[in-house]
């Protein structure tokens, strides 16, 4: 007889603390989708990218991009929202609101939205088609292990599912590790933990590079009207 598989009734085995504990779900290290502030930062790099600025002075100008950075650059995860309201967090993640058509026609319904006070609705398309874009790019390379791993790129024309996935981020995993099954019970108590606190710090010391790309951009662009701003030299000059 294996006596490894049998376990005397003992007073400590029947304590009521005991019994209790043993029915709690334990934590469930999972690492996590990118963060907001991943997403802030991926945003603006590609707002910048675009050169498309709303605004009619540079005060406005700047306000839009930070507004389009923040807002727009996390826009799809407000699929988040009736999964709070039916208790999963993550039952819709990652549905329509990550898909090429979301990227185009959220964008174009803000332009349509802000034309009057932006002056320049061709711009806020732009630049929000890039904010947006930037997040479902962002996705695509870190899969989700709580849902299908990937985005329905294609909703609602294909239920295909796809990622492209970087394989030297899954060195990281361990760092961007939090409770999967907080995640669903206390969405925003876990993602303020400390578990959920060192991801937001991961996730921005990976992504911040991208703001390299930022002056690169603005320097590219100034070469650019520099030299359409050159006068032509004569065709007898010298």
């Amino acid at each position: 007889m294996r006596t490894g598989l049998l376990r005397p009734l003992t007073a400590q085995n029947l304590s009521p603390t005991r019994r209790f504990t043993d029915c709690i779900p334990q934590p469930l290290p999972t690492p996590v989708v990118p963060t907001s502030i991943a997403h802030m930062i991926g945003g603006y790099t590609a707002v910048e990218l675009a050169g498309a600025k709303p605004g009619h002075d540079a005060r406005a100008r700047i306000l839009w991009v930070l507004g389009l950075s923040i807002v727009a650059a996390n826009a799809p995860d407000l699929d988040f929202l009736p999964g709070l309201v039916t208790g999963t967090s993550t039952a819709f993640h990652r549905g329509p609101t990550h898909s090429l058509l979301a990227t185009l026609l959220v964008p174009l319904l803000l332009a349509l939205v802000t034309r009057r006070r932006s002056g320049a609705p061709w711009a806020v398309f732009l630049a929000g088609a890039a904010a947006y874009g930037s997040h479902v790019l962002l996705d695509l390379l870190v899969p989700d292990p709580l849902g299908d791993g990937g985005l329905r790129l294609f909703w609602p024309f294909s239920p295909q599912i796809v990622r492209w996935q970087l394989g030297w981020l899954e060195s990281l995993d361990s760092l961007r590790a939090v409770d999967a099954v907080g995640l669903n019970v206390s969405f925003v108590r876990t993602l303020l933990s400390a578990a959920g606190v060192r991801v937001f710090l991961v996730d921005a010391i990976v992504v911040a590079p991208l703001l390299l790309l930022v002056p690169l951009a603005r320097g590219l662009r100034r070469f650019r009207r520099a030299a359409g701003a050159t006068p032509a030299r004569p065709a007898n000059a010298g």
